[in-house]
């Protein structure tokens, strides 16, 4: 019997270094159509608000990561992001309206069995010229080792998210 424990405590060391070594590259699942022209292309030149709400008042600390995130992207991407709606003629903003969590911790312990991280944002684009509207959900697919957490699903959805808006395509 206690060979056999062992056996079984060896081979679950072994799955979970094996499954912490992998490297996990994230994937997006979209569900519902997306039509990427309905989208307004915004301008760099011009100043850009960003907001970032939750539709559930649980979601804060990752309404705030995914804030900054966003506002990161968008300054690499060459926008002048102002800290005010009044001052800015374009305006991005976005509401989560759904999260599962996966922290790296439950990743570790429980490898797949945690289950990938998902993200549903509702994103309003407007311009002077024109008003979008889109919906965004994020599932990661590959979430081996520590893959498909939380953090990184926050970080995918603000690419996805200034890329639509610059006018690249969504991959």
């Amino acid at each position: 019997m206690r060979k056999y424990v062992r056996l079984m405590a060896a081979m679950f060391v072994i799955g979970v270094l094996s499954g912490c070594a992998t490297t996990s590259t994230m994937k997006d699942a979209q569900t519902g159509q997306m039509n990427t022209q309905d989208i307004p292309v915004l301008d760099n030149t011009m100043s850009v608000y960003v907001a970032v709400t939750a539709s559930n008042q649980d979601y804060a600390k990752e309404r705030d990561i995914l804030s900054d995130n966003l506002i990161t992207k968008m300054k690499e991407d060459g926008f002048n992001v102002s800290g005010s709606a009044n001052d800015a003629l374009q305006k991005v903003e976005v509401n989560i309206i759904y999260l599962k969590r996966v922290n790296p911790g439950a990743r570790f312990i429980l490898g797949v069995l945690a289950g990938p991280a998902e993200l549903n944002v509702i994103v309003n684009v407007s311009t002077p010229e024109k008003n979008g509207r889109f919906r965004l959900d994020t599932s990661a697919l590959d979430w081996t080792g520590f893959a498909g957490t939380t953090e990184q699903t926050l970080a995918k959805v603000a690419e996805r998210i200034a890329k639509a808006v610059h006018g690249k395509r969504i991959e």
